[in-house]
Formats: C-alpha cells, sequence, structure tokens
C-alpha cells in the first residue's frame, strides 16, 4: 500500500517556468511531511489567436513540476485549466475540491495597484483555504529559514507548522527570531521557547533590538533563505496583500519570502464588506 493515502489536497497554481522550482519545493517539502501527492495547475487562456504557443508552454511548465516532483518522490498529478481570468479558474478548481492549501507564487514589488484583482488576491479572497504565496529571490535551494514571531500575531500555530514542514522536509536550519524595542524580556524569551515547542523541532532563538520590526526583519534576511511570514491585521484592507507591515518586509527582503494564511471563520464575512465598499467606491 502506498504511503500517499488520505483526502489532504495540496494545488501548486504555476504561471511560468521561472516560478516552477519555487513552489515546487515548497508544495512537495509540504506533501512529504502529509505523505500525500500535489496537483499543480496552470492556466492557459481560452482564446485561439495564439494557436498551441500557450498550450505547448502549459506543457513545458507541468513537465518541469513533474520533474521536481520525480526527484523529490512525491506524487504528481498535473491538470491545465482553460479560462480567460486565472484567478477565477484557480479559486474555482479549490472550491470545487476542496483543497486544503494551495500554493502560488508573487513576481515583483507588492504595491496596491497590483494587489487588486491579482491571482494571489483571489485565491486568498475567494479560495477558502489556506495558501502559501512564495516571492522567490535567488538562490532557490532552501537551507536557512527564519521565522518572525510576535505576541498575539494571527496564525501564529499554522504558520509554524507550515515553516516546521518546509525545514523538515528540506534539511533546513531554523531561527525563531522577534524584535524588542528595548532590553530583551523574559516575555520575549518565553514567547520564543513557545514557539520551538509548538514547532516541535530543534530552532536557534534570536531577540534583535531595534525600533523597526520590519527593518529589523529585513536586517535578519540578509543570512537567510526564506522568511516565513502570516498576515498582519489589517490584511483585508484593499491596499495590501498581506498587511502594510508583511508587504513591507517582503519587498524589502533580501531573500525568498513565503507568506502563509489560513482563512477563519468569521473573516469571510469582513472580506464582502470590503469588497463591496470598493465596489460602490468604482461605480461613485
Amino acid at each position: 500500500m502506498s504511503k500517499y493515502q488520505g483526502k489532504y489536497q495540496i494545488v501548486a497554481a504555476i504561471a511560468s517556468r521561472e516560478t516552477v522550482k519555487p513552489i515546487m519545493l515548497v508544495a512537495t517539502a509540504i506533501a512529504k511531511q502529509k505523505h500525500q501527492g500535489v496537483t499543480v495547475i496552470t492556466v492557459v487562456g481560452a482564446s485561439l489567436r495564439e494557436g498551441r504557443a500557450p498550450l505547448d508552454e502549459a506543457k513545458k511548465v507541468l513537465d518541469a513540476a513533474s520533474v521536481i516532483g520525480k526527484a523529490q518522490q512525491v506524487p504528481i498529478t498535473a491538470h491545465t485549466l482553460m479560462h480567460q481570468d486565472a484567478g477565477t479558474a484557480i479559486a474555482g478548481f479549490i472550491l470545487r475540491n476542496k483543497s486544503d492549501i494551495a500554493v502560488l507564487g508573487w513576481s515583483g514589488r507588492i504595491f496596491a495597484a497590483k494587489i487588486h484583482r491579482s491571482v494571489p488576491d483571489r485565491v486568498l479572497q475567494e479560495g477558502r483555504c489556506a495558501t502559501c504565496i512564495i516571492k522567490p529571490k535567488a538562490p532557490t535551494a532552501i537551507k536557512r529559514i527564519l521565522v518572525p514571531v510576535s505576541q498575539g500575531s494571527p496564525e501564529h500555530f499554522y504558520r509554524l507548522s507550515i515553516a516546521a514542514h518546509v525545514a523538515k522536509s528540506m534539511g533546513a536550519s531554523v531561527t525563531l527570531a522577534t524584535i524588542a524595542r528595548g532590553k530583551p524580556s523574559q516575555q520575549e524569551r518565553a514567547l520564543l521557547e513557545r514557539a520551538r515547542q509548538l514547532m516541535g523541532m530543534r530552532a536557534d532563538k534570536k531577540i534583535v533590538s531595534g525600533t523597526s520590526v520590519e527593518q529589523g526583519i529585513i536586517d535578519l534576511s540578509k543570512a537567510h533563505d526564506l522568511v516565513v511570514l502570516g498576515p498582519s491585521r489589517d490584511w483585508v484592507l484593499h491596499d495590501f496583500l498581506f498587511g502594510r507591515m508583511v508587504d513591507g518586509i517582503a519587498n524589502g527582503s533580501h531573500c525568498s519570502v513565503m507568506m502563509v494564511k489560513r482563512p477563519s471563520r468569521h473573516e469571510g464575512v469582513l472580506v464582502r464588506m470590503v469588497q463591496r465598499f470598493h465596489s460602490f467606491r468604482a461605480r461613485s
């Protein structure tokens, strides 16, 4: 009997060959810890004007993903979705299949005009599943992972568990860090130790003194390959993908960033209220 069984579905949504490796490394890392395969999807516009070129490119994307899956010894199921709107196609696939987590990428800087109706934004708002958005920077090998920790941050435990999945699968070291605005306190030391216990693995603990949490994490990113962030409390606002501070860290980081979000039971109402407000403002 295969060790890959159960109903936990991991979806890797890949737009181009350039993002195949960072997305698949994370997706397969989670899959190995969950003893699951990965469902890889890519979207092709339904227009026939470009002939077979988009379909050929989609095949290359899926083939490249399958190669990584094979190398990581993770079963891969591949799908090409035909749709003019990639966000609608991906969110719809996730909803129909009741997917548990989606892994996708973000290229370039994160800024307000680019966020609205982007594929990651659509999946976050409409997909109703946990989401890992990867903003890759070279190198793609992940050997040192930085996990910032703060008191009362939302999605704390889930983000730590995803970081642990990736670290264990890749044999990467983990640094748990918090930024102190003064002399490090016993409360901050206890916070880091509690985070280490929740991860269930060995991790270095670092307290850095500084007045800016955002800049402190950006500085720490120089010595790491991946920073794992969760949403700040203003993530649902229209101008931010994951929140003002998190978006700022993602833009300024010296290494790849993975932003992890799991929908809560109550936030859907707030999301819809914000969407209706901005829809009304756009019509006014």
